[in-house]
């Protein structure tokens, strides 16, 4: 099913378009699992996804940025065509929202919150998690979910 190639490098172009889908398709954010670290913290990781009914709009972007597709059932009478979603997550979807942050209008604000959770996240890999580092994670990941909750996007600038 792949038809495209693996692409290492990606244009101004193809970041623009990305974060053009991610602005009207796609979705940011921070999962907490329901598992905790030794220590009693919750488990979380940066997610972006695209559920789409374009198998090709997820290939191009699988090809790009990596990550992985899953073909979802629908509901019947939905459409015929059924859904797919691209997901990338952790280091893999801090990549490409760093790639794609410069153009990205509406979505930027959730963007910025699951880049610095995941700095954080990275900081915290293979020591103790200090209360402080639990209690700003914890913050990022509310910041992220009230944006989502209550629909709060960036206005788009006027040029």
């Amino acid at each position: 099913m792949q038809r495209f190639t693996r692409v290492d490098e990606q244009t101004p172009t193809d970041c623009a378009y990305a974060a053009g889908i991610i602005d009207g398709e796609g979705c940011i954010r921070i999962h907490r699992a329901h598992q905790y670290h030794k220590d009693g913290t919750p488990t979380y990781h940066v997610e972006v996804m695209v559920s789409t009914s374009t198998p090709v709009l997820a290939e191009w972007l699988c090809a790009r940025w990596g990550g992985g597709i899953t073909f979802l059932q629908t509901p019947a009478g939905f459409n015929k065509i059924g859904m797919c979603r691209w997901r990338l997550g952790s280091l893999r979807a801090t990549a490409f929202l760093e790639d794609i942050y410069p153009y990205l209008v509406l979505k930027r604000e959730q963007a910025m919150y699951a880049r610095a959770f995941q700095a954080m996240s990275t900081m915290h890999k293979g020591f103790k998690m200090y209360p402080e580092w639990a209690e700003m994670r914890d913050r990022l990941f509310q910041k992220v979910r009230d944006l989502k909750r209550d629909g709060k996007l960036a206005a788009p600038q006027a040029a």
